[in-house]
């Protein structure tokens, strides 16, 4: 059987402040993450070598921490050097990605013997920062044949590990500036996988992994958005600002009558607000922000309202429909 993997039953996690050395790997928070596998399988089933009980990895100041119950060889034969590899991959392993830390167990381990528990005093290695990144975490059993590293056996652990916010894949604000009292969409993708929700600053509160919601912020507001769940000591977080700028103008318009006969009047009447200037077409001109006019029309016909302000346009339109006089016609009488 070829790229069995184990499951992983159980998850932990603890948290402790790192010490204060100034590199990114260095500084990132103490995890101390940790898997257990029943019937583990090895990889490939010729070589048969694979450990067993709980796994766990540790990061912080710019050190990994690699630890298993046991490592077995069931072979009639001797390994050959055998290594655990810390594998961050995109999908969970086994996948390509990157080593961010390799801990030598042995150089060899004989035939039908276990390791018992590998590094019980937590020695620490080398942690190799990866790219920005949202990431599946394998602790991966590994043996050196003929100078190349075999994947012997491997357990991933249930929760990924977000570098540079990574597993956030967009946080945006469409419009981004808006006038008072109009909305705002918020969307966010995630890089899913563990990520199954995230929660929104200033009262949006908890929403799923994927997804949009629309605000109306009383003033400028910056919405942060963190991510849920990932190995990290603190969620990965995103932000946006929406802007909030003068109100929109707001408009009422009428006409009065909004029937008339041919060659009569009609009243335009309108209020605003947040306007500055205020325009009607069809000939009738700049006008106060407030007020009416009276207009004439020969024909039916539409007036269109214009309020410009700091917050935007508005426009409104009024109808006055023009009803034609009905036509007399003289009969000549014969005396």
């Amino acid at each position: 059987m070829h790229y069995a993997r184990r499951g992983v039953l159980s998850f932990f996690l603890c948290l402790t402040v790192c010490l204060p050395i100034p590199s990114f790997a260095a500084n990132l928070p103490l995890s101390t993450v940790r898997g257990k596998s029943l019937q583990s399988k090895s990889v490939h089933d010729l070589a048969g070598i694979f450990f067993s009980g709980n796994f766990s990895y540790s990061i912080g100041g710019g050190q990994v921490v690699l630890k298993a119950d046991n490592v077995t060889n069931p072979n009639g034969f001797a390994s050959g050097p055998l290594r655990f590899a810390l594998w961050w991959t995109p999908t969970p392993f086994p996948a390509a990605g990157n080593i961010v830390a390799t801990l030598d167990i042995t150089p060899s381990l004989a035939a039908g013997q276990s390791t018992g528990a590998v590094n019980p005093g937590g020695t620490g290695v080398p942690f190799t920062q990866p790219p920005t990144g949202c990431y599946d975490i394998a602790l991966v059993l590994e043996e050196n044949v003929n100078g190349t590293w075999t994947t012997r056996d491997f357990g991933n652990f249930s929760l990924k590990f977000d570098i540079g916010s990574g597993c956030i894949k967009s946080f945006t604000a469409s419009p981004a500036t808006v006038p008072l009292g109009s909305p705002s969409t918020l969307s966010w993708t995630t890089a899913g996988g563990s990520v199954t929700s995230v929660s929104i600053s200033n009262g949006v509160g908890s929403k799923p992994a994927n997804g949009s919601t629309s605000v109306s912020p009383a003033s400028t507001t910056t919405y942060i958005l963190s991510a849920f769940s990932t190995a990290n000591s603190s969620p990965p977080t995103a932000q946006t600002t929406v802007t909030v700028g003068p109100a929109a103008p707001t408009v009422s318009f009428s006409a009065t009558p909004g029937t008339i006969a041919s060659g009569q009047n009609s009243s335009l009447v309108w209020t605003t607000t947040n306007a500055t200037t205020v325009t009607i077409d069809r000939g009738v001109g700049s006008q106060p922000l407030s007020g009416s006019t009276s207009v004439h029309p020969s024909a039916t016909a539409t007036y269109t309202l214009t309020a410009i302000g700091p917050g935007g346009t508005t426009t409104s339109q009024a109808t006055v429909t023009v009803i034609e006089a009905p036509s007399t016609k003289h009969r000549a009488v014969k005396h």
